[in-house]
């Protein structure tokens, strides 16, 4: 009994310490290392006016690789229940993405989905792949 509570104590703790952290592998001979970028996202409103600020009913973004259907998901602020932009996904191997959004608790606004592929020399200046998703309604 006592080496039960042992053992899953140090598969707990071990398990927590790695939550959140991705592991870089070295390349194996031959391969190269995938980069990585870190995304930001916004929205462009039925004018047309792309933003990055204010506060919207989504329950955040998501980018899909289109070739293996991995799913990675935004971190982002809320206010009061709304999303707050920017949205960021950090980390995201290099590939090609679906981007979208989900909706949020009020139903209010709809996103469309955009597919993008993600290189090197994408980052602007401020070291984010910035992407804007249409606003496909809202009310």
């Amino acid at each position: 009994m006592k080496k039960l509570v042992v053992l899953m104590a140090l598969f707990l703790g071990t398990s927590l310490s790695w939550q959140g952290k991705v592991m870089a592998k070295d390349p194996v001979e031959g391969q190269t290392a995938v980069e990585t970028h870190d995304i930001r996202l916004g929205l462009v409103s039925l004018s047309g006016t792309p933003t990055l600020s204010g506060s919207y009913d989504l329950g955040g973004f998501y980018a899909m690789n289109v070739q293996t259907g991995v799913y990675y998901y935004s971190r982002h602020d809320r206010v009061n229940g709304f999303l707050r932009l920017p949205a960021f996904i950090d980390d995201l191997p290099e590939g090609t993405y679906e981007f979208g959004a989900f909706q949020g608790q009020g139903g209010w606004m709809a996103v469309s989905s955009k597919v993008v592929t993600i290189g090197p020399g994408m980052e602007d200046e401020s070291g984010y792949v910035t992407l804007y998703l249409d606003i496909a309604w809202e009310e």
